[in-house]
């Protein structure tokens, strides 16, 4: 979908509708034009009664892709208006809804992914620009250390990179050991008593028992009473009687059909309700399982990168213990350096992804179990929150590390003010790329975010 062409998408498609019907549907048939009145009411047995022998539905001709068909004639079907849906006409506002639901802002997309793509382009100009200077920086500045000043920052780096390299390596391990969702999965159990308590309460309510049982005695009284004038004629001999025989009867029937609607009705409304109200439940369940699983994977990470930060200070403080390239008061000062650095502070460093906290609608066209729906959307989203921490938290520690080597290193060239200014700026460079690549990842994150809302919907 990435170079599709929304005008393209149903080229090959087609919608039959009758105007006159549809029209005439939606305004109860009360049309102002005569000869289209007279249309209508010719032609409304065929269009709502399934026993006709002309009867139509032409919405079952229209062209679309099958996935979508299948749905629409699923919708269509279950219209309580027959002639509405019969004519197509509603067919064809709901196609109209569906295009302008998913592609209204498809043109918005594609001019913000072409932004993007030229933004990304000018960054990795920067980029190598910075890159080169940084290069050319360190080659010049390499020239001007003394070897043993130069000895010193190299170990000194070496040691942080080796300490990096150890914290980020061991971050996903850590992370993988423990399930966020194990208490927040839905079963189909659950659903299953949910679903039963709300019937019962919907029925209760709604008094279905009360009128299935009504109707039921409605066609027990009518068959009875049909059975009793039938054997009273047949001891009477009145043949003039099955004449009240049939209107008796079809009064009776009338009844008991009356009553029967009225149960199925009243159970009909219920279900939808059952069914609205399963889905509110269903939605709670699916925001706090997020809620918890977002906060236990916030909470695990920064506990980690803690631990790290600590790790960090006390491997330094032995590894500038045992240097011997700085005298015991120099050692003293690099120690007050790392013990009075600052703390980490992970609080509030991960951005807020506002389409993680979409609310949950299952799939109809999947036909999967609502409640593994759940679970596998339920999942996605923490994995995906679990790339945003990591990402977050991981660029927090490195600039928290490459900083306190920074200070290591100032109070190591700190007798040579010029040594210490031509390495401030090759740290203000590195700064640069690091932010650099930082925005080029977000740009690069956003321009696949509006690249997907451009994908059917459904597909990854």
């Amino acid at each position: 979908m990435a170079t599709a062409v929304v005008h393209n998408l149903f080229a090959q498609g087609a919608f039959f509708v009758s105007s006159i019907m549809g029209l005439g549907a939606k305004l109860d048939g009360r049309l102002c034009d005569r000869h289209y009145a007279r249309c209508y009411r010719q032609l409304l047995n065929s269009f709502q009664d399934p026993s006709d022998r002309f009867y139509t539905r032409l919405y079952i001709y229209d062209l679309m892709p099958e996935q979508q068909k299948a749905e629409m004639l699923e919708e269509a079907a279950g219209l309580p208006d027959r002639v509405y849906a019969n004519s197509g006409l509603y067919s064809i506002e709901c196609g109209i809804e569906d295009f302008a639901t998913k592609y209204s802002v498809y043109n918005k997309c594609y001019r913000s992914d072409e932004l993007f793509d030229g933004l990304i382009i000018l960054v990795d100009k920067v980029l190598e620009a910075k890159s080169d200077r940084l290069t050319e920086l360190k080659r010049l500045s390499e020239e001007e250390f003394s070897e043993i000043k130069s000895g010193w920052i190299r170990s000194l780096h070496d040691e942080a990179g080796s300490l990096r390299s150890d914290m980020n390596a061991g971050y996903m391990p850590h992370m993988d050991g423990r399930d966020y969702l194990a208490a927040v999965n839905l079963t189909m159990d659950e659903i299953n008593d949910w679903e039963n308590g709300l019937s019962k309460v919907q029925h209760e309510k709604g008094r279905i028992d009360e009128k299935i049982d009504a109707a039921r005695t409605a066609r027990a009284f009518a068959a009875k009473r049909l059975g009793d004038r039938f054997t009273n004629i047949l001891d009477t001999r009145d043949i003039m009687g099955f004449c009240d025989l049939a209107s008796g009867f079809m009064s009776d029937a009338s009844k008991a059909i009356e009553a029967l609607a009225e149960a199925r009705g009243a159970q009909s409304e219920a279900d939808r309700f059952v069914s609205e109200d399963l889905l509110a439940l269903i939605r709670e369940h699916f925001d706090k399982g997020l809620d918890s699983g977002m906060r236990s994977v916030d909470e695990e990470s920064k506990a980690y990168w803690n631990a790290c930060a600590e790790r960090c200070r006390s491997q330094l403080l032995d590894f500038i213990s045992d240097g011997e390239f700085a005298s015991e008061g120099k050692q003293g000062l690099l120690r007050t350096i790392i013990m009075e650095f600052r703390t980490l502070g992970l609080e509030d460093s991960a951005p807020e992804i506002m389409d993680i906290r979409l609310p949950f609608n299952p799939d109809r066209l999947w036909k999967a179990p609502v409640f593994l729906q759940h679970n596998m959307e339920l999942r996605r989203r923490i994995e995906r929150w679990r790339d945003v921490i990591q990402r977050s938290h991981q660029s927090v520690f490195n600039h928290w590390l490459d900083d306190l080597e920074t200070e290591l290193v100032n109070g190591i060239v700190d007798l040579n003010p010029e040594l210490r200014k031509k390495y401030e700026d090759i740290r203000e460079t590195e700064r640069d790329l690091d932010n650099l690549r930082f925005r080029r990842d977000r740009l690069k994150r956003a321009e696949e975010n509006v690249s997907s809302y451009m994908a059917w919907r459904g597909e990854e």
